[in-house]
């Protein structure tokens, strides 16, 4: 995704777009998951956007360079955090991976949450515009006061997609039913609880 796409508020990006726009990527990144394939360099510039026939637009997972196949070893948990190289850039890297520790497939996750920061706040991933903490996670606290019109469970899928805990992130698989459910919602929204505006620049609690 292009910095003036995510960055330039004259750009129209509603929410039901930047929700199809994660489904897409945690689809794709299911996709790899299934197959033990991990990216590890999951980001926004990394995900790109292509126009359908309907005119819509469509995010697609791209760039593999650093992505890896890990073979499952006899009498083993699929998903055991194993020891393996610190990669990927630096602002979507999850703190285990940069801590040198060892991890697992949850690293994606993490770095696909700080993406969708990106997508909610419409800021850069940089931390002198994306509120972290000393520990390499999200600051809550202070991401929150950026994007106060967000839809509150979209808001949440990002916050637990950055949890320092790697076992309170999502499977990718739960991040597409949870983004289908909220899009969903706000589908019904012109007869339900939210007023969504024509640009798409913010949704509101009906009083």
């Amino acid at each position: 995704m292009s910095p003036d796409l995510l960055l330039n508020q004259e750009n129209a990006l509603p929410w039901t777009e930047r929700l199809n726009f994660a489904r897409d990527i945690a689809r794709g990144m299911e996709y790899l998951h299934e197959r033990n394939i991990y990216h590890r360099d999951l980001t926004s510039r990394n995900c790109l956007l292509r126009e359908l026939p309907n005119n819509s637009r469509q995010a697609v997972v791209a760039d593999f360079g650093l992505a890896r196949v890990v073979q499952v070893e006899p009498n083993t948990q699929p998903d055991s955090p194993r020891k393996m190289s610190v990669v990927g850039s630096a602002y979507w890297m999850a703190p285990e991976m940069m801590r040198g520790e060892v991890y697992n497939k949850k690293v994606d996750v993490f770095s696909f949450g700080i993406t969708l920061c990106e997508m909610i706040a419409r800021v850069h991933a940089d931390p002198d515009d994306l509120p972290r903490t000393n520990s390499f996670g999200l600051d809550v606290e202070h991401f929150r006061q950026k994007c106060e019109d967000c839809p509150p469970a979209f808001l949440q899928l990002a916050e637990r997609c950055c949890d320092l805990d790697p076992s309170v992130r999502p499977w990718f698989s739960d991040i597409v039913s949870i983004t289908t459910a909220i899009i969903q919602e706000l589908d019904s929204a012109p007869n339900g609880k939210y007023d969504i505006t024509s640009r798409g620049s913010s949704i509101r609690r009906r009083q």
